[in-house]
């Protein structure tokens, strides 16, 4: 079936979801891995919603529309578009199918729950269908082998390295073949030395070849040291530039893909990046020498001992072949324990965020029991592979130690039979273990490609995300208006503003309007779970909106992703931003600033009391948990770096949550002197305070969930 090669698999109950976007993705020439997918998509029915797959694919830049059709439509909507992945019912439990075709009344389909496509009647298909489509383009081009093998050309991540180094590789390249070329030496050495020159009886000529060979070996050493000087510095290099790449890509991608992420994961994507650059700075280095010492070595056998030479071929296909039975064993469980490593960590990175909280719930057991489990997941992984790494490696050195002794024996023979000398017996054995090492090594390195392939579909899971905010969020029903007008320079108006959260069964925010004039101030209430927070963090750019919109002056805050170079939303949570610094860094925050400045922030704050009590003022040192400073100091000090930036608005959410009520009134009463807007959410510490308009949104029903697809239709 010509569908077959992109169809995924699902390993596990939960993870149809991540397998069908897979689909989807191989479809159109982009290759993710399945473990990346379930971080990404999440996993159940709840996890992964149309409305999750959707923003997944946008991630990937592949648009999709959510639609409410029909066994009639979708056959219509497949012969106008491409692939669709559906909703239907197995067992009255959610499930999620890829339609690739219909034709001849039948649809085909890729249920992950099998292991290739099948095809299903129309009337099957009714049965199960409810209705909730996601449909993408059709894809513009066949992919080609390399494409669908190793991914698209935006996933490159290793050739770019080592085009943009091949000075300095081929510098390492000449040095290694240098050292090798030595080795070589070596065996010819012993078939000189044996049949020229001790038959002469002059010891002479036998110590000036040593002599020859001992400098040629200490020649080699130097080389050794001077390569691997060079690619040390290589290897950081590339390091450093991978490193740098990602950091700035992960940082600068929207809130949406972070919503569902776990942070110990990214983090550990950093280790994946040691790998790549291993593997592009020497690795490739060392598979190319060891290369060409299997075709020297192999060219030399071939016009001196043929048999040898054949001997050796056949022992080369047969690691080749082995190599290859191991490949998709060994790639699948390298790509789970790399998973199975990054839960950990997130895991206990969570442990320790959240420790005194643990300590005072009395929890302790409970998260040990936790990190252990994953703990004994991810060495269950590691030994499945390294028990298939010994298999793999047991076979390998049978293979390689009987094909030596054969090659020893067919020496021995050949030479009683007086085809070949005594010193080409010793030659001929030592090239063929030579031969034999560069083969061992090369096949060696299929695990540490398998763990390549693993490390680098985690980094590309980064790297290939869109940078940039959906601009299209029309996913679920509700008006979308645009401003008729544009109003004052920052006045902001927001009308029928709609956000829906990934897996969410109804909208945080529903027909959100609000407008407030440039310099005003408003305070938004209402209950737990009313959108407040979700508004506030919608209108700084951080969540895409589904619906609505937003405007500040003349520009849609949608459009421009909450900020531009002269206009500046500025979102300040509950919790602030501290970094391992001194108290000038953690306000200044790179951000040029003079000392003035500095002073009249922190006096509009109130943060001069605190700094008052803080020894080296300035200079104290801040850690990231903020240790030596309570809660309301912390939140006073990111008060003062908020009026340090000087927006046009600022939106406050609980942000004087932990400042005692006098304080709160005396910063209040130095904010409403500023001239920009203020937007405040506050369940307790801002009621009283004065403000030019209050807003209050109401807790929204939750006793019928939503559907998890749009009710556009067809």
């Amino acid at each position: 079936m010509r569908f077959r090669k992109f169809h995924t698999h699902q390993t596990g109950e939960t993870d149809c979801g991540p397998a069908c976007v897979r689909t989807i993705l191989r479809r159109h020439g982009v290759a993710v891995d399945t473990a990346l997918l379930r971080e990404s998509v999440g996993l159940g029915n709840r996890g992964a919603s149309m409305l999750r797959l959707s923003q997944v694919l946008s991630g990937y830049g592949l648009d999709s529309e959510l639609l409410r059709l029909d066994v009639s439509q979708l056959r219509t909507a497949l012969d106008v578009a491409g692939p669709a992945i559906i909703r239907v019912h197995i067992d009255s439990r959610p499930h999620f199918i890829v339609v690739h075709a219909a034709d001849e009344g039948r649809f085909t389909v890729s249920d992950p729950l099998f292991s290739r496509p099948s095809r299903m009647s129309a009337d099957d298909l009714a049965e199960v269908f409810t209705g909730d489509t996601l449909i993408t383009p059709r894809p513009a081009r066949r992919p080609g082998v390399r494409v669908r093998v190793a991914g698209s050309g935006t996933q490159q991540v290793v050739w770019p390295l080592v085009r943009a180094s091949w000075p300095v590789l081929l510098a390492i390249l000449g040095l290694t073949a240098v050292a090798a070329a030595v080795t070589v030496v070596v065996g010819i050495f012993m078939q000189v030395a044996i049949d020229r020159v001790v038959p002469g009886g002059s010891p002479g000529p036998v110590d000036t070849l040593a002599a020859l060979t001992g400098g040629a070996i200490l020649a080699a050493a130097g080389a050794n040291y001077l390569r691997g000087r060079m690619s040390v510095t290589l290897a950081q290099s590339m390091q450093r530039r991978l490193s740098l790449h990602f950091t700035r890509k992960l940082l600068g991608l929207p809130s949406s893909f972070h919503q569902g992420r776990r942070t110990g994961d990214l983090v550990s994507r950093l280790d994946d990046i040691q790998q790549i650059q291993t593997v592009a700075a020497s690795t490739t280095v060392y598979a190319a020498v060891d290369t060409g010492v299997i075709i020297g070595v192999g060219a030399y056998l071939l016009q001196g001992n043929t048999y040898v030479a054949l001997a050796l071929t056949a022992s080369l296909v047969g690691s080749v072949l082995i190599s290859l039975w191991h490949y998709p064993q060994i790639r699948a469980l390298a790509e789970e324990a790399l998973q199975r490593d990054a839960t950990l960590k997130a895991e206990f990175t969570n442990t320790l965020q959240h420790h005194e909280q643990i300590a005072a719930l009395e929890a302790r057991g409970f998260t040990e029991q936790r990190v252990n489990e994953r703990l004994a997941r991810r060495i269950a992984a590691e030994q499945r592979l390294g028990f298939l790494g010994t298999r793999h490696s047991a076979i390998k050195t049978a293979n390689l130690g009987l094909t030596t002794v054969f090659v020893m024996w067919l020496s021995l023979r050949q030479a009683m039979a007086g085809v070949v000398s005594l010193g080409e017996v010793f030659s001929s054995v030592a090239l063929a273990g030579y031969f034999l090492a560069a083969v061992d090594a090369l096949t060696t390195l299929q695990i540490t490609l398998q763990r390549l392939q693993a490390a680098l579909g985690r980094y590309r899971d980064v790297m290939n995300q869109k940078g940039a905010m959906n601009p299209n969020p029309d996913r679920i029903p509700c008006s979308v208006s645009a401003p008729n007008s544009a109003p004052a320079r920052t006045d902001i108006v927001v009308k029928e503003l709609c956000v829906t959260y990934p897996g969410a069964a109804r909208p945080a925010l529903d027909g959100f309007t609000l407008t407030a004039e440039q310099g005003s101030s408003v305070l938004l209430t209402g209950p737990n779970g009313s959108g407040k927070s979700t508004a506030l963090r919608t209108m700084a750019g951080l969540l895409a909106p589904t619906g609505g919109s937003i405007q500040v002056g003349s520009t849609m805050a949608v459009q421009m992703g909450g900020r531009t170079p002269d206009r500046q939303i500025l979102y300040l949570s509950e919790v602030p931003f501290l970094v391992a610094a001194d108290v000038r860094e953690n306000l200044t925050l790179g951000v040029a600033g003079t000392d003035t400045d500095i002073a009249r922030a922190c006096r509009l704050a109130c943060f001069d009391e605190v700094l008052e009590t803080l020894p080296g003022r300035l200079s104290w040192l801040v850690s990231e948990d903020g240790t030596g400073m309570s809660r309301g100091q912390a939140q006073r000090l990111a008060l003062a770096r908020a009026i340090l930036r000087n927006p046009d608005v600022y939106l406050l959410d609980e942000a004087f949550s932990g400042i005692d009520h006098t304080t709160v009134h005396r910063i209040w009463a130095n904010f409403a002197a500023l001239p920009a807007t203020k937007i405040v959410v506050s369940h307790t510490s801002a009621v009283d305070l004065a403000f030019d308009q209050i807003v209050a949104l109401d807790a929204r029903p939750s006793l019928q969930p939503a559907p998890t697809a749009p009710t556009r239709e067809l």
